[in-house]
């Protein structure tokens, strides 16, 4: 998970194909499975998605995708697109499991999600709370997903199962940040009930010296 705004890599916008359910919209609480299957990992919080002869399954991160979220978050990085780094400047593997080992067995304030398919981890969702007193009904979400993935409906599918747990945690605001110019991420975010609220101006300055505005955009629960 590198810093970055919450559209990393592009993320992919609509699945062409049969709708995405990422969690069960009945339940009024989204509980994180807490038992492995048998062959050790989580239960997938999501139905498979078929694209193209291929599946993939959205489900909680464990420790020992540490190595496929580093590998990730380097090839979102090399893509560049959405990024507020770069590559010359991501974490080493240590540095970067350091910095995200602390989200893990924490069910009540933070979850990472991935979406896995036939080649691996292809993406990755952060949601955390934020820690205030007075602003833990809040809480920031980030997204990123492999360039060879997008356009897939896995970004779909892994904000529905960030809000999922967000409204299950009693969360009432869930907010990102964005580049300006991903207009592709904007509209998935926008499809899935977020709405601009504010914009940091020239926030982003790329290599070239162009200055990119970065979006904030929020979702509301009763």
């Amino acid at each position: 998970m590198y810093p970055a705004s919450a559209a990393a890599g592009g993320c992919a916008a609509r699945y062409r194909g049969a709708p995405v359910s990422a969690t069960t919209a009945a339940h009024s609480r989204f509980t994180p499975p807490r038992e492995a299957r048998p062959e050790g990992r989580p239960a997938p919080v999501a139905p498979s998605i078929p694209y193209h002869g291929r599946t993939v399954t959205v489900r909680l991160a464990t420790p020992g995708d540490l190595p496929g979220l580093h590998a990730l978050g380097l090839a979102i990085l090399a893509d560049g697109r959405g990024q507020v780094t770069t590559l010359e400047h991501a974490d080493d593997m240590v540095a970067h499991a350091r910095r995200i080992e602390g989200y893990f067995g924490r069910p009540d304030d933070a979850a990472i999600f991935v979406a896995v398919d036939d080649e691996g981890i292809a993406g990755e969702g952060l949601v955390r709370r934020y820690q205030p007193a007075l602003t833990r009904h809040a809480g920031v979400l980030s997204l990123g997903v492999h360039p060879r993935a997008q356009r897939r409906g896995y970004g779909r599918a892994l904000v529905r199962a960030m809000c999922a747990w967000a409204n299950g945690a009693g969360l009432r605001r869930l907010e990102l940040f964005m580049r300006a110019d991903n207009a592709r991420a904007r509209a998935l975010y926008e499809s899935e009930g977020f709405v601009h609220e504010g914009t940091r101006a020239r926030f982003v300055r790329l290599p070239d010296g162009t200055e990119v505005d970065d979006l904030i955009l929020v979702r509301f629960f009763a």
